[in-house]
């Protein structure tokens, strides 16, 4: 389980001497990067199962008895990846006919501490790894507070997270933090180019922020096209020629997180435009004339306030909403925004 070339010099910092001493990590950076990924190969490396073909086999196929990890029960239903098939033994049942929870809940960890607080199976150590430690309800961190105090003799806690603002201090200040960069442009392209065979490349690079995994992800889901539909439906709304009911349905049919997201990248794009920042520093940087355009008459001060807002609203994604009414909501506003109320 190698990591990704650009984290080289993060694995070389986790897995020398001096860092066999550290309890607990935080691995934080944008979503993309590849933590997840070097948290899972960190745990194989501190189980010894690298060195031994046998613990190695248990550890690919999800059943080493000392790695254990948590995860939302929303991301662990329809996934096929290592860390969620361990994660699976700290789900909580659900019962029937409700929907699996979009937060990690005091009980996971409560069952996790409990799994923690035996001797380690394999005589070397234990290791839990914690997927979007952000999505924590504040019971559950509480919880893990104790766990991080008092921590069970030889056992190691990874916290990754694209969020760690949302993390409490309590818990960020208990961890070493370990910060994943956005790699070098080169690396980034290169390696993707190794993974797909499409022009889309430096297209989905842009959109994904740099972050190469993220920007394979978007290419994979088709997720190129579905932004040219949304930019389209953006178009029309603006132009006058569709109103915020229609696009919204839009929104609807592409997918409320997909929509969100878009839309705030070309609300900040419009604002880099219009305070004259050069293509390159753009998401949708293919787009850079469109977006030219259209920023002529636009309102800073609203756009910053409209920026802000949907990152709200993407944080609470998972809360029951009324996509049709938050999506028209945000198009009447942004029409105002680009457009000035004309």
């Amino acid at each position: 389980m190698p990591v990704h070339p650009w984290n080289q010099t993060v694995w070389e910092h986790l897995t020398a001497p001096r860092t066999r001493s550290t309890h607990a990590w935080l691995f934080a950076g944008a979503r993309g990067l590849g933590k997840t990924h070097c948290a899972m190969a960190f745990a194989k490396h501190l189980l010894g199962a690298n060195n031994d073909a046998r613990t190695g086999k248990f550890f690919e196929a999800g059943s080493h008895p000392d790695m254990h990890v948590i995860a939302r029960a929303i991301d662990i239903e329809d996934s096929d990846a290592l860390h969620h098939r361990y994660a699976r033994r700290h789900t909580e049942e659900r019962a029937k006919g409700t929907k699996p929870k979009t937060v990690i809940a005091i009980g996971q960890i409560r069952h996790l501490i409990e799994s923690l607080n035996t001797r380690a199976h394999s005589g070397q150590c234990k290791v839990a790894l914690l997927s979007d430690a952000h999505t924590m309800n504040i019971n559950a961190a509480n919880a893990l507070l104790k766990l991080l105090e008092e921590p069970p003799e030889d056992t190691v806690l990874v916290c990754v997270t694209d969020r760690m603002h949302r993390l409490p201090a309590t818990v960020r200040s208990r961890c070493a933090i370990v910060t994943f960069s956005v790699p070098p442009r080169d690396t980034a392209r290169g390696w993707l180019t190794t993974q797909v065979d499409t022009e889309s490349v430096d297209v989905a690079l842009d959109l994904a922020g740099g972050a190469p995994l993220e920007a394979l992800r978007l290419i994979q889901e088709d997720r190129i096209q579905t932004r040219r539909k949304w930019l389209t439906g953006l178009e029309a709304l603006c132009s006058g020629k569709a109103d915020a009911a229609s696009i919204a349905e839009l929104g609807k049919q592409i997918g409320l997180p997909d929509a969100l997201a878009l839309s705030q990248k070309v609300l900040v794009d419009l604002a880099r435009r219009r305070l004259r920042a050069p293509p390159d520093r753009l998401f949708n940087s293919d787009e850079s004339q469109w977006l030219q355009k259209r920023s002529k008459r636009l309102q800073l001060e609203v756009t910053f306030a409209l920026i802000n807002k949907i990152g709200r609203m993407r944080q609470d994604i998972d809360s029951p909403l009324d996509a049709n009414l938050l999506l028209e909501d945000m198009l009447i506003q942004m029409r105002y925004a680009v457009t000035g109320g004309t």
